[in-house]
């Protein structure tokens, strides 16, 4: 699956900074977990003990350039990363 094919699940939600024609290979939910994310998506998923947003800069290093996001406030940030893509 590409991740444009996800996009498509959710018009209007999505966005596209270039890489949306990659092919997606995992989805990851715990950053302790990513080694090589190129190909992945990272859920943002919040809980009681976490929020999974607040480790987007540190997965993002690990190579993660697509998400899944609840705060609008990651959407800025992500636009200001640049090669981001983002439901």
């Amino acid at each position: 699956m590409k991740f444009s094919d996800l996009m498509a699940l959710f018009p209007g939600s999505a966005h596209a900074q270039g890489g949306e024609d990659m092919e997606i290979h995992s989805l990851f939910y715990d950053s302790r977990l990513i080694f090589n994310g190129l190909g992945g998506v990272f859920l943002a998923i919040s809980s009681q003990r976490a929020d999974g947003h607040r480790y987007i800069p540190e997965v993002a290093a690990r190579g993660v350039c697509h998400w899944v996001i609840y705060d609008a406030q990651w959407a800025e940030r992500l636009q200001e990363m640049g090669n981001q893509n983002w439901i």
